[in-house]
């Protein structure tokens, strides 16, 4: 566990900087300097993109996860592994471009309007968006695979920001017009891709062979076979997270794309621990499965767990205690997406309780299971959004959100533990809960300060941290949070 809480805590330490960056980039600029119509623009592209570049990566992330540790050699060639996932991605890439151009008069023709033409006429970008993603998706899970995340982390969360903070300044002070930002925006990753090849070319690691054309037949089915499966796991999972904002888009518009799109920016700050615990986890789990360590894994799994609820639970306290504060800041449309914030809080709450049960399906014999379970999520995610966004609008999609992420997650918990006996609660779990509850009833009891919203903010993240942090400090729930706490206040006092 020492690797992963270093590295972990250098993670989120990294990403909060970044969601703090890009509070300051999506909130108050973006917000604030695009229209509400612009504004849906920039999210849908990246709603999309996401789920192209999924379907065209054909599995190689989580390829280059699973089966790194049989394949790296010590002269760095890896038997032509990078390339091979190199290849295999732009394979699928091609083939999605080609769907994607062929749909453009279907998307049109059923959902062209005043509400979405912005997107219609920036329809091409999406390919940009994709391609410079991809590349950067596959050399980032191969640092990955080499357990070196903190530089990956970095470019992901806090130098694109600044890269896109000048974009939007540029645009904001009319140095550049609207399609030239969009175009600036679209191609940002081409800075994170570069930085990337560069460093992995000083660490010597490419090397352009093709070694993997003399691998066994046996060899490059399980891989492709793996890689098949991880594809609509991948999808399914992603769909959850995306298919909101493009039927939102559809349905509802552009501008109210805009307002979904910054409530669940905003929720989203609770899951930045699991992001990290996920990247360090994988290669962990990975080493565990091919030596059979199944203690190692199941001490992980709950550790996991109680760590992300515990961490969770204070960031959806410090967001929720101050939500109307925090709308303060942006145009008052951007208010309705309120009730928004807390339906997806409660289901990225459910998703990090459940610990890494998502890695542990995705790494060991058991992927085939991930992929059901991910089918049917993708089916339940489509119906429900399908049902609810006319009937009760944003609400309607973050309620189709909760219920697929409740169910996806519910499947994998009880899988886990009738096929490798291991399951991420402990009694832990239940103090963690009312921890997190009791904090909240003390919190409300609060008067309301008549004093600056942001200072007010700040005051109460401080009686939240004190209540909720002086009860983990004494009672010891989490052993990892505990010694975390006394070793950081030990550096105070001295």
């Amino acid at each position: 566990m020492g690797q992963v809480k270093k590295q972990s805590i250098q993670n989120s330490l990294i990403q909060y900087v970044g969601i703090a960056l890009g509070y300051f980039n999506s909130v108050i600029l973006f917000t604030n300097i695009l229209d509400l119509e612009q504004m849906g623009l920039t999210r849908v592209l990246f709603a999309i993109a996401g789920l192209y570049i999924n379907l065209s990566l054909l599995g190689s992330p989580k390829i280059l996860i699973r089966f790194f540790p049989f394949l790296k050699t010590i002269d760095k060639s890896h038997q032509g592994f990078l390339i091979f996932n190199v290849l295999l991605a732009s394979v699928g890439f091609l083939l999605v471009t080609v769907i994607y151009l062929s749909l453009q008069n279907t998307i049109v023709e059923y959902f062209g309007g005043s509400s979405t033409q912005l997107f219609i006429d920036n329809y091409h970008y999406v390919i940009l968006v994709s391609v410079l993603m991809l590349y950067t998706s596959i050399l980032e899970h191969f640092l990955m695979a080499m357990k070196k995340t903190v530089l990956t982390y970095f470019l992901k969360n806090i130098f694109i920001r600044f890269i896109w903070i000048g974009e939007i300044l540029l645009f904001h002070f009319g140095w550049i017009d609207f399609d030239t930002f969009i175009l600036l925006y679209a191609g940002s990753y081409i800075v994170n891709f570069l930085i990337m090849f560069f460093y992995l070319l000083r660490l010597g690691e490419i090397k352009i062979n093709l070694e993997f054309l003399k691998w066994r037949p046996r060899l490059l089915k399980i891989i492709l076979n793996y890689g098949l499966f991880s594809i609509l796991s991948g999808i399914s999972s992603l769909l959850v997270n995306r298919i909101d904002i493009i039927m939102i888009t559809f349905f509802l518009g552009l501008s109210s794309t805009s307002v979904y799109s910054i409530a669940a920016y905003i929720s989203a700050v609770i899951f930045v621990p699991s992001q990290a615990i996920y990247r360090i986890s994988m290669p962990l789990v990975a080493d565990y499965w091919k030596n059979k360590d199944l203690d190692q894994m199941k001490i992980l799994y709950q550790k996991s767990s109680i760590n992300q609820l515990l961490i969770g639970g204070f960031v959806f306290l410090c967001i929720w205690m101050n939500i109307d504060d925090l709308f303060k800041v942006m145009r008052p449309e951007y208010s309705n997406g309120k009730w928004v914030v807390l339906i997806l809080s409660l289901s990225i709450l459910f998703n990090m309780m459940t610990g890494i049960n998502n890695v542990i399906l995705v790494i060991t014999k058991y992927f085939r299971y991930d992929t059901i379970a991910s089918i049917s999520l993708a089916v339940i995610t489509i119906i429900t959004n399908l049902l609810f966004i006319p009937i009760y609008g944003m609400e309607g999609a973050a309620i189709a959100t909760l219920i697929s992420v409740v169910s996806y997650h519910s499947f994998k918990f009880i899988l886990i533990m009738n096929k490798l006996k291991m399951q991420p609660f402990t009694l832990n779990t239940i103090w963690a809960v009312l921890v997190i509850v009791v904090t909240y009833l003390l919190t409300s009891l609060l008067p309301e300060f008549d004093i600056h919203f942001l200072l007010n903010i700040a005051l109460k993240c401080f009686i939240i941290s004190v209540i909720y942090l002086g009860i983990l400090w004494r009672t010891g729930i989490s052993e990892d949070i505990q010694i975390e706490l006394q070793r950081q206040f030990k550096r105070i006092s001295i």
